[in-house]
């Protein structure tokens, strides 16, 4: 956009030396006059550091203490195009500076809303983590994995999972591709309306486009090889490994005005293999099994700009992966290998306009399709020793496949100065599911002692129709503003309602506000939050419900059985069936979350921020047999069922945190640090989860699974040498995690094996800590580019272009156990059964033109 520029000439008088210090005030307004609060105005002196501030109520702004020279001041907020003015101070008072924005887009923006640099923006949160393009070629990535880095600064838990936005739109999964990324946020306002999950529990990622410039694109190559690589703790021999990912991506101009595409794609080949270590009757077994997996993502996008007011684009993206050798590792021997494998698909069409210079629409609607397959038809049956070993054939046989439809809509209107934000979305969802697991049959062992005297405490095993199909439909309206009572006060109150067909709960409003407060200045700001949240009751435990369901699967379960027996000789009748079902009263969990903190702006881009936070879940999903055996008669409510298995929503779970995060520089080193200091408690560990004594929920309250007391995250570089040599650091160090300890038999006889010891409660025993230190070393060489006629290819030329890293995980070479044997009959009882990778190199060449 071009912008006039501003000039103050004022008189020269001779012999006066220009001492005098001035105030610079303006206003900032949209094309209809009207006042525009909450903008972000910089004032920027050639060869000085900038100044900040924010337009007040009334759009007025000031900058007291200004000496004459040349300036640049620049004005920004969200849905308006920014203002760049040149200005020249003198000797006077220079009059008031009308700044006039338009509302539209920048020249090359994502659909998604930028992020305001307005310290009392909801979105200028300073303990939000942001990664740009830069940053994530800087840190080491293992085959451009995000799991990690994304691992290390949400707190997924009690909210239900962390949930992935994408160009605007909430998946379960980030698949693309890391070249494809420009930019990845985790809790960018945390409170906002428009989403279902907090902002701790949120990741957003803008995708790349297509300049309408020029042509670019990136070509990369990763290598890793276990000759490289240290033994793994637990292994005998050092695991053969070869990974080999290949990454490109293209983007530009299309012979037509106002076209751009970009596309990127990987492509990788992973040849490594899983550590079991088990205990079986000839002693301690540990070997290495091959796990083959290869995987293709592609994506691609097509922008147009007809005009300067109306954005149009197409989004295309697909993941493809086949994993074989699926389900081994620890305790699972080679023969509970099977394949798995996953193909989804998903296209986005979004259509943003202005409609006026007050009223603009986002419009989205996609389609996806995904289709998995878990292992094949089951032939032979199962033996599980519990905390020693599981053999026998694989019982995995599933095939999810799913449809859906989704279309939403965001109205963004001014209205007297104030932004207001309204939307809906609705999405429609077909599922079609096979499960087949369990036909062959499981035998379970309390301990190698009873395997070796051939008594099982229980045979299950399923037959019937697997195969079941429905449709489910959810839907949300949300609308915020935000309004600033004062120039020290920004507030920002939104309501959103979220309905789903598989409930019949009707009321979920959720209110949500937050505010900041700068007193004295923007350098020092305190937030406080709060709001409502409600998660979805997941598709998988109304597919289970269903599939046990009238002319469905049909499952018996065996205490004491002879063995060996024949599957065939399993009788099947009404009196030894077992159920699932939904509660009639099922309602969609509901958490509720508030924070209080406080920001602190060091100096120039580096701030710190500490924050509380309180975190509440009532109504979350967990399963109890409603009919199971009475302690003291063993006799069930119904004598003609078995366990009849409800899913309700009657779970809780609470977190306390208090973090304290760094984003800024520190002699060099730029990035994020982070430290928590947290408490997660809850009572169940998902949908499935069936209590250890039905008659005593009590003990069920513990340590959520994914507690952690203390955990560190970092994540920066460094440079040297006008940045030609590099170092990327990834680094977290966590307390130790729980896990739960049983006794691995079925002691009061429920004919489920999850029996805990008298008066141990649930994630009673203790893990160890987490150190995970990864490297990422660099040099860059400048390398010939493609000839371009655009006039800003010579800047280009000049840029270092071919980059060469080394990365190093796990650098400490520490054994960073995940699970541990919970089992007190078993001989590695309290002993990790599987580790991270031990310490691994990984050598990649990338090159930018």
């Amino acid at each position: 956009m071009r912008v006039p520029t501003l000039a103050f000439v004022l008189c020269l008088v001779a012999n006066v030396s220009w001492t005098q210090e001035l105030t610079v005030h303006g206003v900032v307004i949209d094309d209809s006059g009207a006042a525009l609060p909450g903008a972000m105005v910089v004032l920027t002196r050639d060869g000085g550091n900038p100044r900040e501030t924010t337009s007040d109520p009334t759009g007025n702004f000031a900058f007291a203490n200004v000496g004459p020279g040349q300036y640049r001041v620049r004005v920004e907020l969200t849905g308006f195009q920014p203002a760049d003015l040149a200005l020249v101070v003198g000797s006077t008072e220079p009059p008031p500076v009308p700044v006039r924005l338009k509302i539209g887009f920048d020249e090359e923006v994502t659909i998604a809303a930028q992020r305001s640099g307005d310290p009392l923006s909801p979105s200028g949160n300073a303990d939000a983590v942001e990664f740009d393009p830069d940053a994530l070629r800087r840190l080491p990535l293992d085959m451009q994995n995000l799991r990690m880095l994304i691992e290390n600064f949400t707190a997924a838990g009690s909210a239900g999972g962390a949930s992935f936005v994408i160009d605007g739109v909430e998946t379960d999964a980030a698949d693309v591709p890391q070249a494809a990324i420009h930019r990845l946020t985790i809790n960018r306002n945390p409170y906002t309306a428009e989403y279902k999950t907090p902002g701790k529990a949120r990741v957003e990622i803008e995708t790349e486009l297509g300049s309408r410039r020029f042509f670019h694109g990136v070509a990369a190559l990763f290598v890793r090889n276990s000759a490289l690589d240290s033994r793994n703790a637990f292994a005998v021999t050092t695991p053969d490994m070869s990974r080999l990912l290949s990454e490109a991506s293209f983007g530009g101009p299309l012979p037509r005005p106002g076209w751009s595409f970009f596309t990127s794609g990987q492509a990788l080949a992973d040849n490594q293999a899983a550590v079991i270590r088990a205990r079986t009757l000839a002693g301690l077994l540990t070997s290495n099994v091959a796990t083959p997996e290869r995987r293709s993502v592609l994506f691609g996008r097509v922008d147009f700009r007809p005009a300067k007011t109306h954005a149009v684009s197409a989004r295309y993206d697909l993941f493809d992966d086949v994993e074989r050798g699926h389900g081994v590792g620890g305790l699972r021997l080679a023969e509970q290998a099977f394949t798995t494998t996953e193909r989804r698909q998903r296209l986005q069409l979004d259509d943003r306009r202005v409609v006026s210079a007050t009223f603009a629409n986002d419009l989205r609607v996609d389609a996806a399709h995904s289709n998995r397959h878990d292992g094949t038809p089951v032939a032979g049956q199962s033996i599980v020793v519990a905390g020693a070993f599981i053999g026998g054939a694989s019982q995995t046989f599933t095939v999810n496949q799913s449809r859906s439809v989704q279309a939403a809509d965001v109205a963004n209107l001014t209205i007297g100065g104030h932004a207001l934000r309204i939307g809906a979305r609705t999405k429609v969802r077909w599922l079609d599911v096979v499960d087949g697991s369990n036909f062959g049959g499981t035998f379970s062992f309390a301990s190698l002692g009873d395997f070796s005297r051939g008594r099982p405490a229980l045979f299950s095993i399923r037959r019937g129709n697997p195969q079941v199909s429905f449709a489910d439909i959810d839907a949300d309206v949300f609308a915020e503003t935000d309004f600033r009572p004062r120039d020290s006060i920004g507030i920002t109150t939104g309501l959103r309602y979220d309905w789903q067909s598989r409930v019949a709960d009707s009321n979920n409003v959720a209110p949500r506000v937050s505010m900041a407060f700068a007193p004295g200045g923007k350098t020092l700001v305190f937030r406080v939050g709060g709001g409502l949240y409600y998660r979805s009751v997941p598709e998988t435990a109304v597919a289970r419900s269903r599939l046990f369901g009238a002319g469905g699967l049909e499952e018996t379960t065996i205490a004491a059985p002879p063995f060996p027996l024949s599957a065939s000789a399993v009788a099947f009748h009404d009196a030894s069936l077992n159920a699932w079902q939904l509660d009639p009263a099922l309602r969609a969990p509901t958490t509720t979350q508030a924070t209080i903190g406080a920001e602190r702006v060091l100096w120039r881009r580096n701030s710190i921020a500490v924050e509380y936070l309180a975190m509440r879940t009532v109504g979350a999903l967990r399963a109890h047999d409603i009919n199971a055996p009475a302690p003291t008669t063993l006799i069930r409510p119904n004598p003609r069922r078995l366990n009849v298995n409800q899913i309700e929503s009657t779970a809780e779970s609470r977190t306390d945190a208090m973090t304290v995060t760094f984003r800024g520089r520190i002699r060099g080193f730029k990035g994020s640090i982070q430290y928590a200091l947290a408490r997660a408690i809850d009572n169940s560990s998902g949908p499935f989860d069936l209590p250890a004594d039905n008659s005593n929920f009590a003990a069920e309250k513990g340590l959520a699974d994914f507690d952690r007391r203390h955990r560190l995250s970092v994540a920066g570089t460094h440079g040297w040498g006008k940045d030609r040599v590099r170092l990327g650091t990834s680094f977290t160090m966590a307390s130790a995690g729980p896990f739960d300890i049983t006794t691995g038999s079925d002691d009061n006889h429920d004919l489920v094996a999850n029996d805990r010891p008298a008066g141990v409660l649930r994630n009673s025993g203790k893990g160890s800590g987490l150190a995970q230190l990864d490297v990422r070393f660099t040099t860059v060489f400048r390398a010939p580019r493609p000839p371009s006629a655009d006039p800003q290819s010579a800047k280009r030329e000049q840029t270092d272009n071919l980059e060469l890293n080394l990365d190093v995980f796990n650098a400490l070479n520490a054994v960073n156990a995940t699970t541990f044997v919970g089992v007190i009959t078993s001989p590695l009882f309290g002993q990790p059964d599987g580790a991270r990778p031990a310490r691994s190199m990984q050598l990649s060449l990338r090159y930018r033109f």
